[in-house]
């Protein structure tokens, strides 16, 4: 069985580091000694790594459940740039392609290999994998498994089911970025994990911070533009939450000159293909998508993010947000944000005042210690229907941008109409 030697051989060999991320160590030194693990950590801090390393010393084949084929294939060229051995199995592959994969991962030509979760469901795989020796599934997303979470899907509620069927039982791994308490219980539960470490690493990132600004309708697209302006040649994401205002806001941004992209469900695979690796690749610098682009995107020089339109949750807005600044640096991502009117009737736990008064904490910006506490206390997503905005009181830039939203939720729900609010991450600039 390899240990923490081996892994800080293949760490460095195969990525080039010497020392481990926070959480990194205690989550690979937990696989590999064969218990279940659940990680919740930020987008960018290297969750991939913690279930890479392990397939890179262990022998056999990892398995590794992710939601997103259209990735799949940039992911594998990563690893084998790394010295990795790679491979996917998906529907962009042809049968016969499908089974030689399948012949050589038998054969022992991989170290890893990439699915999405209805594979596991396939009788072909199925059999393939009885016969393979499969020390760990890490699935990847795991949110994705709860009903709680905002992308949820179902076929991820039958990996355990496909573990079960193996001659062994292998080491279970989720990770995702974030996780309310309901979604890690249910993470747990539903993959069956026993007994696991669970590690959070916190929700901080220290490059990016959130800040509250008011729109009107109008204003909306003018402001984009200026921010834009300030950040010419630079890479972000621009989320809308419906098909027909993203080609709305693509085609406006088009007119003034801007060189961005669509990307939503409603757009036929190759152009959503075509527009996914534009804009990965640099070639095309801005993006505007709804929720269905960016779960799983590594590009680490995206420098903001826009939200048109209010995210339905916490995890959600925090997925878009995270997808800002993976390389460390100061990143001004701008979220522009739509304040619902009304509760959500069929969620009584997620009613809009939630969703913007929890919206706040992962602006954990390091400004100090009472704007962490202000954050935690939030995140337990306890606000109170009617919280009084003067319970806010801290110093911290967190409790301000709670403060304020508290007053836009009351004012909401006394208009007619949509109060419109904008949230920046990153360093705000003069002349906004």
């Amino acid at each position: 069985m390899p240990g923490m030697d081996e892994a800080y051989r293949a760490l460095e060999t195969h990525f080039g580091y010497k020392e481990f991320r926070p959480g990194q160590k205690e989550l690979i030194g937990a696989i590999l000694s064969g218990r279940d693990v659940v990680a919740v950590m930020p987008t960018g801090a290297g969750k991939s790594l913690c279930y890479q390393i392990p397939a890179a010393v262990t022998e056999g084949l990892t398995i590794v459940v992710s939601p997103l084929i259209s990735l799949m294939g940039d992911q594998v060229r990563s690893l084998k740039e790394a010295g990795i051995r790679g491979s996917y199995l998906n529907s962009s592959l042809n049968p016969r392609q499908q089974a030689i994969v399948l012949e050589r991962a038998l054969a022992g030509w991989y170290d890893l290999m990439y699915v999405a979760p209805e594979r596991l469901q396939d009788p072909t795989f199925i059999a393939f994998a009885r016969k393979a020796k499969i020390p760990l599934v890490a699935v990847d997303e795991a949110h994705c498994i709860s009903e709680w979470g905002q992308d949820f899907r179902p076929a991820y509620r039958r990996i355990a089911d496909f573990a079960q069927m193996l001659p062994e039982r292998p080491v279970m791994a989720g990770f995702t970025a974030t996780a309310t308490a309901k979604v890690e219980r249910d993470i747990v539960e539903r993959l069956g994990l026993a007994d696991p470490l669970v590690v959070h690493t916190g929700f901080d990132r220290p490059n990016l911070s959130f800040i509250v600004r008011e729109a009107t309708p109008a204003a909306r697209l003018s402001y984009m533009g200026r921010l834009l302006a300030q950040h010419r040649r630079e890479s972000g994401i621009i989320y809308c939450r419906t098909r027909k205002r993203t080609d709305e806001v693509a085609e406006a941004l088009r007119r003034e000159g801007w060189r961005c992209g669509s990307y939503h469900a409603g757009m036929a695979p190759d152009e959503r293909l075509f527009a996914q690796q534009a804009f990965v690749s640099d070639d095309m610098p801005i993006i505007v998508a709804t929720n269905a682009f960016g779960m799983g995107i590594d590009k680490s020089n995206v420098r903001f993010v826009i939200n048109d339109g209010l995210p339905l949750t916490l995890e959600e807005y925090y997925q878009e947000a995270g997808r800002a600044g993976r390389d460390g640096k100061l990143h001004p991502a701008l979220e522009r944000r739509r304040h619902p009117p009304c509760p959500f009737p069929d969620r009584p736990d997620r009613t809009a005042g939630r969703s913007l008064g929890a919206g706040v904490p992962a602006a954990d910006t390091g400004a100090g210690a009472a704007s962490r506490r202000d954050d935690r206390l939030c995140a337990e997503h306890d606000l109170p229907e009617e919280a009084d905005p003067a319970l806010f009181r801290g110093c911290g830039r967190a409790s301000r941008e709670l403060r304020e939203l508290l007053r836009l939720r009351a004012e909401a729900r006394r208009a007619s109409g949509c109060p419109h609010i904008l949230l920046w991450q990153g360093r705000e600039k003069r002349g906004l």
